[in-house]
């Protein structure tokens, strides 16, 4: 895991609750797609095209090429209309100087993650908003204010995922101090000892 690569976590997620099912990790896949052609204001155009081309491949069954091989599970019609849904909605997230439309979009497009995993079965794990715009933010370095209040009111309205929590409370202190490298060996560190002090 390089510095910017948290899809780690995902993977550690994947491992640890449903290691064989191909519809979280086509499902997982498909968010390190749109996050990683994530791009705020004037590159938007650019990052708007790969969201498209992802839909159309989608839409039109066309999973020929690497990227899209992944995401074959979803070619039934039980879940490419959810699925499609769900890039729609990321494609129409606002620009991020927007601050309070672009976190409602996250949590519009963090309700359909979560509701795609409740059809896939998966009714014991749940992904937190908080944890998903973190990584946005960290990943694309923006500039949005997200504060301990927020892991906090969220933490009291559900418990979160210990993976997701750890992040989350490393990426809060790094922000705060304006330091923005969380490295594997620290991150699994903090999270043996959240493991440990359960």
């Amino acid at each position: 895991m390089n510095s910017r690569n948290l899809f780690y976590i995902r993977y550690l997620q994947r491992k640890f609750y449903f290691s064989r099912n191909k519809l979280v990790l086509g499902l997982f896949s498909l968010e390190e797609y749109l996050f990683d052609n994530f791009k705020s204001n004037e590159e938007i155009p650019l990052s708007k095209l790969k969201q498209k081309w992802i839909f159309d491949n989608i839409s039109e069954g066309d999973f020929s090429n690497e990227i899209t091989s992944k995401l074959k599970v979803f070619n039934d019609k039980s879940h490419k209309n959810k699925i499609l849904d769900l890039i729609e909605t990321f494609i129409q997230f606002p620009e991020i100087s927007d601050q309070k439309k672009f976190i409602k979009s996250i949590k519009s497009f963090n309700s359909k993650f979560n509701n795609l995993l409740k059809s896939f079965n998966v009714d014991f794990f749940e992904t937190s908003y908080l944890f998903q715009l973190t990584q946005l933010i960290y990943r694309k370095n923006l500039n949005i204010q997200c504060t301990q209040d927020d892991l906090c009111f969220e933490v009291k309205r559900k418990p979160l995922d210990l993976f997701e929590l750890v992040f989350i409370e490393i990426f809060l202190k790094q922000y705060i101090r304006k330091e923005f490298k969380i490295t594997k060996s620290y991150y699994l560190a903090k999270l043996l000892l959240k493991f440990i002090y359960k």
